[in-house]
Parts: structure tokens; sequence; C-alpha cells
């Protein structure tokens, strides 16, 4: 049957491959080091959001369950309140989560490591909020049609697993902005649709670390007169720079990235009443 949030998440985990697609043809075959400026591809992801917003008003049942987002490790229910916060809101996960992804992709099976754990957890809180039963259970919002939506993650998750038996140090296959861009919006959708926004960002917490590592990066090089927190970022590359091997990072990293997973299922609402 059709399902509402399967498309809004196919569609864009392809349009994160097309626009991945294209920025890595740029660097291979146009021989352009830059690829997609940044700007372009967050105009895209912006407007991508835009249409994802307006197909999501179109829902009204959706849009109300959408716009009341509980908040880990408490009973408290975040309300968005107006149009224009929605649209920032989902651009952020959408933007963000994709971006994030691309940011990690530095070091031979740090991605994939890393994301195994978070689509794990996604495809839990999509089964919980899409069952009855179990959103009652954990106090979790009732999404109808979220389960669907776990098969596309351990899809997700198995491809990953083959994918890492050739992409674990040393690779001999890599993924690319068409994999890294796509990967990211398509958990940045999921994890947005399971209704558990701010869950996915505590499971996915090294993505988010890579992110602000890049972001702080660039504001102290910006406003303290040149000087960098990080010997370079995103974050993965510190360590690197410091001695440590991309395999111990890789490992670290995907253990820390299990344990953020886990912090998620805990901030379930269930372990509060």
């Amino acid at each position: 049957r059709w399902n509402f949030q399967v498309t809004l998440t196919l569609s864009c985990y392809l349009m994160g491959a097309m626009m991945g697609f294209v920025d890595d043809f740029a660097k291979i075959h146009a021989k352009n080091s830059r690829g997609i400026p940044g700007r372009m591809k967050l105009l895209i992801q912006l407007l991508l959001t835009i249409g994802i917003t307006i197909a999501i008003r179109y829902q009204p049942d959706f849009y109300a369950k959408y716009c009341t987002l509980p908040i880990p490790f408490s009973n408290c229910i975040w309300t968005i309140t107006s149009l224009g916060i929605f649209i920032i809101f989902l651009f952020l996960v959408l933007g963000g989560s994709s971006n994030a992804v691309n940011l990690t992709d530095g070091l031979d099976g740090l991605v994939t490591k890393c994301s195994i754990p978070v689509l794990l957890f996604l495809a839990m809180a999509t089964i919980s909020t899409g069952s009855v039963t179990l959103s009652a259970f954990l106090h979790l919002p009732h999404i109808s049609g979220n389960g669907e939506l776990a098969v596309i993650c351990m899809a997700i998750l198995g491809t990953l697993v083959i994918f890492q038996w050739h992409n674990g140090y040393p690779a001999t296959i890599f993924m690319g902005d068409t994999g890294s861009l796509s990967l990211g919006m398509l958990m940045g959708m999921v994890g947005f649709l399971s209704g558990l926004p701010f869950h996915f960002a505590i499971a996915g917490g090294i993505f988010v670390l890579e992110a602000l590592s890049d972001i702080i990066q660039v504001l102290s090089f910006k406003y303290l007169n040149g000087r960098r927190i990080f010997k370079m970022a995103p974050i993965h590359h510190h360590f690197e720079l410091s001695g440590l091997h991309e395999v111990k990072i890789t490992e670290r990293f995907g253990i820390l990235s299990w344990l953020f997973s886990l912090f998620g299922i805990m901030g379930f609402g269930q372990f509060f009443h």
C-alpha cells in the first residue's frame, strides 16, 4: 500500500543521492575539487524542506503529531506553534543530518560504523511509534504507518554491513558524496518522521560532534584572529593529527555511536513514568 512516510523518506534519499552524484561527478570528471558550492547544497536542502513541509501540512493528522515533540529524559513536550518554526526545525534536522554525515565521511569505515547503530535505533523508534501498543507502553506518540520506515532502515543497515566488508581499512570501495549525503538525508527524514527528532539527535551524537567541531573551527578562525581550536576539523582529523591511527579512531567512534544510540533509547518516556 502507498505509505506517506515512506514516500517522503525515499524522495529525500533520492534527492540526496542526486545531489551527491553531481558533486562527485564535478570532482572526478570535471576536475573541480570543490564540487557543488556549500551554499547551493543548503539552498537545495531548504527547497526540499519547504516541499516536504507543504506535503505534511496537507495531512492535518500528521502535521499535528509532528508539532508535538517529546523531550528525552523528561515528561516534557515541545509544541511547534507556527509554520515558520516548523520549516526551520525540519531544515535543521534534514540539512544538519545530511551535512554531518558527509563531514564524517573522512576515514575508511567511519561513517558505516557510526551509522549502523543509529539505523538500528531509528528502526526501533519507528516500530515503537508505529505500534499502538508499544507507543502507549513507552509513552511515545503514535503515528500510524511508521512501522514501514523500519523496513527501510534495516534494508540500508544490511547494505552498510556488506559495504563495510570492502570499506574497512584499507578501503577498496568508497561511499563518496553520493552515499554520505543520501544516507544522512534518509536518517534525518526518518529521525523526524519517527516523531522523536530529539532522541535521534542523541543517538546520532557522533555526527553532531563532527558537525559542531567543524562549526567551532570556522568560528574560532574567523573571530579569534586566525586561532584554531582543533588541529584540523572535523574532529576525527584532529585525533588523526594527534597521532592516533585511523583504525583506532573508527573503532572508538563506532563504540561511542553504539553508546549514543543506547542513550537515545533510554530517553523513551517509559523510563520516566
